[in-house]
């Protein structure tokens, strides 16, 4: 187990630094991550559901989100690809999505009608909506965090130098850290303290305290700052009140996130979300707190735009 899961990390590691180039190599790091991403999340969500008899089309869903992610991707990075700057994708960028976004609900429209006088037909036509909003929604906006973000490390090299997508970096390593720390300070409070950590929601999450809580987002607040700094993130600077706000939407983001996935498995009576990574579980364990700390984090932009 220990192997599996050192391989695994590794591996995702790897494919974490190479989505954070900026070249072309790590558009199609990013690339890759994202169908994978896409596919097995939404494979992982459709058979958790289904322990508790809520149905789904899955292998539609994993064709459709997959979809939704690719259409995004390649409409935002029409400047940074030769192919599609030939072909003007600037101008029609503007309608592919709401083109697409009609298509999609028309073929709801359709699954609705073919529904009548079948409850169940109907419910899986709902639960699949939901399903297609849970999943690419987040996967949007977490593609739209990596685009965004025009501050670059340069690194230079022998002959040669690389750049880093510093702001993607900030977003998953404050997001994470915050997790991170409240485990961290959580145990040692919970093995210094006589009478153990107070418990935030036992029912959902039995290893969350307030004392984890506390030390998360001391964490994530704290590394906010370092990293902004550091990176000499612009949208983050110009005002030293936003890399603490950041941090703090970051962390509660995060947790939230975390916080969902658990619910979810804890009604379905699962203890992974499914076997995708060896050693690890599912990819949806993995990124969970991404999955709301990414809306919660381009909501916060958007308010704080006339700060930034």
């Amino acid at each position: 187990m220990f192997i599996h899961r050192f391989c695994s990390m590794i591996v995702l590691l790897g494919l974490l630094f190479l989505t954070l180039l900026g070249n072309n190599i790590g558009l199609a790091a990013y690339f890759v991550f994202g169908v994978l991403l896409s596919f097995f999340v939404t494979k992982e969500i459709c058979e958790i559901f289904g322990n508790i008899n809520i149905l789904t089309n899955k292998k539609v869903l994993c064709v459709i989100n997959t979809v939704a992610f690719i259409i995004p991707f390649f409409l935002a990075q029409g400047n940074n690809i030769e192919f599609l700057r030939k072909i003007h994708i600037s101008r029609i960028s503007f309608m592919a999505i709401p083109i697409f976004v009609l298509i999609l609900f028309i073929a709801v429209l359709i699954q609705v009608l073919c529904s009548v006088n079948d409850a169940e037909k109907l419910k899986k036509a709902m639960m699949n909506i939901a399903a297609f909003i849970f999943i690419s929604f987040p996967i949007f906006l977490i593609t739209f965090i990596y685009t965004i973000g025009k501050e670059r490390l340069f690194i230079p090299g022998e002959g040669a130098s690389f750049s880093l997508n510093v702001f993607f970096l900030y977003f998953i390593l404050v997001t994470k850290s915050g997790d991170i720390g409240a485990y961290a300070i959580g145990t040692l409070c919970g093995k210094l303290m006589k009478n153990g950590t107070h418990k935030m929601i036992p029912s959902v999450s039995p290893g969350k305290s307030y004392e984890g809580l506390a030390g998360g987002i001391a964490v994530s607040v704290g590394l906010s700052y370092l990293l902004a700094y550091c990176f000499d993130i612009s949208m983050l600077i110009k005002n030293p009140v936003i890399p603490a706000i950041s941090g703090l939407v970051l962390y509660f983001g995060g947790m939230y996130g975390d916080l969902v996935e658990s619910s979810i498995k804890r009604t379905c009576k699962v203890k992974d979300s499914g076997k995708t990574i060896p050693g690890i579980g599912g990819i949806y364990d993995l990124l969970d707190s991404l999955f709301l700390s990414a809306p919660c984090f381009c909501l916060f932009l958007l308010l704080a735009g006339k700060m930034l």
